[in-house]
Order: structure tokens, then C-alpha cells, then sequence
């Protein structure tokens, strides 16, 4: 017996919002909402997707991005109205170098990340050569990155900031838009989305306490399957072995 041969199965916003819709019992198996619900449950869909941001990572939100350096710059704004990149606002960052295009091959030199705290400790924030620290700062509506040190003429000149980090999730936007989510999270979207709006929607108790029960039980599932796997290396301190 022959299989589809494809994997690309997805949902609209619309179809998501349906199919919430219709778990809580407000849409009829073939009826359209009105134009009312839909923005609604939208705005809601959207609320509810950005503060899921702050439960941790979401692999498909990691990615590396690529700053030109400038000499004697120390600060980039960065973010959807950035001055020096305009991208997806970095919320964390998780590594960085630097890389040496003016050779072949390119050569790559490892940065430090440092906390804030860490940042306002160190020296001459000013002073120029080959920055050996970043420092990602993250604001409303932008990001800014810190070097340190600042860069000089022959750093500005020859290497490219590289760093990976944790983007926001995308808005909802239209009708007709997939979702900035993976396949795997589409069954986890409907259900959480209509334990969100059932209470708005005159639920009946009972039945939001099991929506919100199985909702939660499938953000936990898909949340714990969302993690990076990677080998653990142990190795022993011998800082105070015996002689």
C-alpha cells in the first residue's frame, strides 16, 4: 500500500482559529464565524503565541545572524527598526565569534558572551582592537550588541560578527498565513487556543476545565519534545586529588 510520499501538511491562521472555534462549540461542523469572532480569537491567538516566548526555547527560533562591523563602533542596534540590521528582534544569546573574511579560508574567532553585569565591570569600554566580549541587550522594540573591545580599523575592515540567537515568534497576520510554528505544534495550537478563549465564549465550567487540562497536557508534551539533543561529556576535577 502506497503512502502520500509528503510531510507538508499545515494549518492557516483561519484554520486554527476554526478549529478552536469548534471545540468549544461556537462553529458548527461547516459553518463560517463572522468577522467579529475571528478578530478576536486572532488577537487572542497572537497574545497567547508571543507570551509562550517566555517558556524557554523554540528550536525553530535559534538562528545565526550575521552583523557587519564598523570601526570605533561599539554599540549595533539591531531589531525590526534597527539602525545597523533590521531583522527578527534577538531575545537571548547563545553564541557568538568573529570571522576573518579577508582570507581564504574564512577563520573564525570565538567571543565570550557576557551578562550585563559582567559588561558594566569591565575597562575602557572605548578602547579598539580585536573584541574578545559581546554583550546583547535587549530592549521594547530592538536589541542592542555590545563589543568589547571596540572595534578597530583593521577589525572593522576584515571580520563580520556572527551570533545565534533566540528571535521572537512571528505574528499571526492574515487569514490565509501559516503560522510561524512546525507541524508538530499545529494540535497544541488549536487546543490551547480554545482553552484561551472559553471563558470569553461562555463555556460552561466543566468543559473549560477539561479543554485547559488537555491543552496543558499537550503544550507540556511538545514543549518537552522541543530541546536540543547533544552529547554530555563528564570530566573529573582534580584540583584537589591526593599526591
Amino acid at each position: 500500500m502506497s503512502t502520500s510520499g509528503t510531510t507538508t501538511f499545515s494549518l492557516t491562521r483561519d484554520d486554527i482559529i476554526n478549529y478552536a472555534l469548534r471545540k468549544i462549540g461556537r462553529l458548527d461542523l461547516g459553518s463560517t464565524p463572522d468577522a467579529t469572532i475571528v478578530a478576536n480569537t486572532a488577537t487572542a491567538l497572537d497574545m497567547m503565541i508571543k507570551s509562550w516566548i517566555t517558556r524557554g526555547i523554540k528550536l525553530w527560533t535559534i538562528n545565526e545572524i550575521t552583523l557587519p562591523l564598523v570601526a570605533s563602533q561599539t554599540k549595533y542596534v539591531i531589531g525590526p527598526t534597527g539602525t545597523d540590521l533590521v531583522t527578527d528582534k534577538p531575545m537571548k544569546l547563545k553564541q557568538a565569534w568573529l570571522r576573518d573574511v579577508s582570507v581564504t579560508p574564512n577563520t573564525d574567532i570565538p567571543l565570550n558572551p557576557v551578562s550585563q553585569y559582567d559588561y558594566n565591570l569591565l575597562g575602557s569600554k572605548f578602547s579598539s582592537g580585536t573584541p574578545n566580549s559581546v554583550y546583547l541587550e535587549v530592549g521594547r522594540d530592538n536589541s542592542n550588541i555590545y563589543l568589547y573591545l571596540t572595534p578597530d580599523t583593521f577589525t572593522g575592515t576584515n571580520y563580520q560578527l556572527h551570533f545565534v540567537t533566540q528571535r521572537l515568534i512571528q505574528d499571526a497576520g492574515v487569514s490565509t498565513n501559516n503560522l510561524d510554528f512546525p507541524t508538530e505544534w499545529l494540535y497544541t495550537l488549536g487546543w490551547n487556543l480554545a482553552a484561551e478563549i472559553a471563558l470569553d465564549n461562555g463555556v460552561e465550567a466543566q468543559k473549560i476545565a477539561y479543554i485547559e487540562t488537555k491543552a496543558a497536557k499537550l503544550l507540556e508534551e511538545v514543549e518537552a519534545f522541543d530541546e536540543e539533543h547533544t552529547s554530555t561529556y563528564f570530566t573529573p576535577d582534580l584540583r584537589y586529588r591526593s599526591r
